[in-house]
């Protein structure tokens, strides 16, 4: 795996979250300028070196979110084998997941550049365009209309509203998150590992951490080493954390085991505008 596929293939992992519910009519959204915001910085390393930085902004409120997740690499990485990207979602925020309605990425330059524009409404993909396009190999599983069905794409998976009955995490790490990324749809399937105590600022409550397992469904080559790595890869987690001021549980940490070394994505720090008062973890 090169470096260009790990650093992505993380930040996958780490925005993975629920499945989409029944959509409902969600209510204006507020200006950019009006709405809450909460920025959250993370650190990307490989095989122990520092190689990306990552940035998450999101603006929810009683019902609405939307979310922007930006990442380049840095120092050696970036001189080696340079890579940036940016990807943005919105939708509802439901009782107990998100709803996503919106979702865009754009990565990389020249012919490596790739992108995705996503259409969904109550958890089904209704438009998709993406570029490229899958390579037809034979040991290609493709894509059938019900792997657009019951989805949630990267971004917003990274929330999962912290009301509706869960507010201690407690079922943060019994699910099986569905996730269509444009090319692919796949599983990450979640079981609880461990509660650790928070000292963070900015996080309130545990912090819940969870192994995952990536299960491939369709869009992927079945014979591929990388596929066939990941499949088998049970070095995966996830750590949560529940946001002080947006009332959502996001990751702070994920540890994937790749070809190449293990990958981390560490939270730096929080920041919040907009409510009463901005607080800074660091």
């Amino acid at each position: 795996m090169s470096l260009r596929l790990a650093v992505p293939a993380a930040l996958l992992c780490l925005f993975a979250a629920s499945a989409a519910a029944e959509a409902a009519p969600a209510r204006a959204a507020l200006p950019a300028a009006q709405q809450p915001q909460t920025r959250l910085r993370y650190s990307i390393s490989l095989a122990g070196l520092p190689v990306a930085h990552a940035g998450m902004t999101l603006a929810a409120t009683a019902d609405h979110y939307s979310s922007q997740i930006a990442w380049r690499t840095s120092g050696l990485a970036d001189v080696l084998a340079g890579a940036r990207g940016d990807a943005a979602a919105s939708g509802q925020l439901g009782p107990r997941r998100p709803i996503p309605a919106t979702y865009t990425l754009a990565s990389g330059e020249g012919r490596k550049a790739a992108k995705v524009m996503l259409a969904m409404a109550g958890g089904t993909v209704k438009a998709a365009e993406t570029q490229p396009p899958s390579r037809e190999t034979p040991d290609l599983v493709p894509l059938q209309p019900r792997h657009r069905v019951d989805v949630l794409d990267p971004v917003s998976a990274v929330l999962m509203p912290a009301r509706g009955g869960d507010a201690d995490g407690g079922d943060l790490c019994r699910r099986t998150l569905p996730i269509f990324d444009g090319w692919t749809r796949y599983d990450i399937r979640l079981t609880p590992k461990t509660t650790l105590p928070n000292r963070r600022p900015g996080v309130t409550g545990p912090i819940v951490v969870c192994a995952a397992r990536y299960v491939p469904v369709a869009g992927h080559r079945s014979q591929h080493r990388t596929t066939r790595f990941m499949e088998a890869n049970e070095d995966l987690s996830v750590s949560f954390g529940r946001l002080e001021k947006a009332d959502v549980w996001v990751p702070l940490e994920v540890s994937v085991r790749t070809m190449v070394g293990t990958a981390v994505v560490s939270i730096d720090s929080i920041t919040t505008t907009g409510y009463d008062k901005t607080v800074v973890g660091r």
